[in-house]
């Protein structure tokens, strides 16, 4: 199953996303789920799964002709690209997939807990 998103703040192309899910997760997930949640939310959901984890690997790249027009920028212009995977247990991949976000309006931010406190 092959899905792909745009997703727009306050009416702008902020992002594209890519998900690859087993076939069989296409009587889970429906076009309508993707549209209101995540597709890790209704996995959980719909089909009961226990996520167990997600890898990520954040990255840099430039956007190509069709990247830059869904996303109204420049060939070339700088995206931040976050490839993931996302496994429900046990050790199962359920979702793979990249993300790009337009650098120019891209924030990152975490807190990381003391040990001490």
């Amino acid at each position: 199953l092959y899905i792909q998103r745009r997703r727009f703040a306050d009416r702008m192309p902020v992002a594209l996303d890519e998900r690859y899910l087993p076939a069989e997760m296409a009587e889970i997930v429906s076009p309508k789920d993707v549209q209101e949640e995540s597709i890790f939310l209704t996995l959980a959901r719909k089909g009961k799964m226990i996520i167990e984890k997600a890898d990520y690997e954040i990255g840099a790249k430039a956007a190509s002709r069709q990247e830059a027009a869904l996303l109204d920028l420049k060939p070339g212009c700088p995206l931040v690209a976050r490839k993931l995977v996302i496994y429900a247990a046990p050790r199962r991949p359920v979702i793979t997939g990249l993300s790009l976000y337009r650098a120019d309006l891209f924030v990152y931010s975490v807190s990381v807990p003391s040990k001490s406190g």
